[in-house]
Formats: structure tokens, C-alpha cells, sequence
């Protein structure tokens, strides 16, 4: 009888890379503009009405962009993207159910 040989496999992954460059802290919301990513599904649509009076009425949010994902199958286009980033101060991207 051969001996027999066993591969011990780690299922764990690896710890990813936590030195990303994050942006700062947007702080005060007043004057600002927010950047809304709606996926479609309705109860999204419910939560960033909830979220846009909450911030305007309390926070003094100045404007919000709303964009609508097209194709949930896939990101939102990058030039769409872009804009968002150019244009709001923060962003709030939805996967809602």
C-alpha cells in the first residue's frame, strides 16, 4: 500500500490593501451638492426621497443630482461618473430592494 499525500488549502483570502487614499470628510453639508445613484427597484426610490428632504431640512443640502442606472446588469456609465464627480460634493449609490 502507497502512501498517500494530502494539500491542506487556506480558504481564507488575503488581507486586502487598506492603504487607499480615501477622501476627506465632506463635513458641513451646507451649500452642498449631493449626488444620488438610483438602481430602479422602488423602495430605493422611497429611501433617497427620505434621505433628500433629511438633508436638505437638516442639514442645509443645497442641491442633489439624481441619476438612474440604466442597466443594473452593469456599472453607470463612466462619463456619467464623471460628471457626479465633478459636480456633487458627495455621493449616495443605491442597491436597493
Amino acid at each position: 500500500m502507497s502512501p498517500r499525500a494530502y494539500r491542506i488549502v487556506n480558504p481564507v483570502a488575503p488581507v486586502p490593501d487598506l492603504k487607499a487614499r480615501l477622501a476627506p470628510p465632506v463635513g458641513d453639508l451646507t451649500g452642498k451638492t449631493a449626488a444620488f445613484v438610483d438602481n430602479g427597484w422602488w423602495s430605493l426610490g422611497v429611501t433617497l426621497d427620505y434621505f433628500e428632504r433629511a438633508l436638505r431640512q437638516r442639514y442645509g443640502l443645497q442641491k442633489v443630482l439624481r441619476v438612474k442606472n440604466p442597466d443594473l446588469t452593469r456599472p453607470l456609465d463612466g462619463k456619467v461618473m464623471d460628471q457626479l464627480a465633478r459636480e456633487a460634493d458627495i455621493a449616495i449609490v443605491g442597491l436597493g430592494n
